[in-house]
């Protein structure tokens, strides 16, 4: 079974997958708050390529508990930027 995916526009190259990962977690607290974050699943598959050289779209497997308030708020909150979903 696949799970549901979601691309967040115009990230920067410099963090790792981890970094992603933990970021999405820590700072979008408040899109999902009665979901347990250690029970759900993120994790990047791949980076797509951007018009510019030092960003990406990184593109997120996420479980369906996140996927459905991720595309309800259309923004997530990563490192200091606010971006769209």
């Amino acid at each position: 079974m696949r799970l549901p995916i979601v691309i967040i526009r115009e990230f920067l190259k410099i963090n790792t997958d981890e970094d992603n990962v933990t970021s999405l977690r820590n700072q979008n607290r408040h899109i999902a708050e009665s979901l347990d974050w250690d029970e759900v699943r993120a994790r990047v598959c791949y980076q797509r390529r951007a018009r510019n050289d030092l960003k990406c779209n990184p593109v997120y497997e996420v479980s369906a508990e996140l996927y459905y308030p991720l595309t309800k708020e259309g923004y997530v909150y990563m490192e200091l930027q606010r971006r769209p979903v």
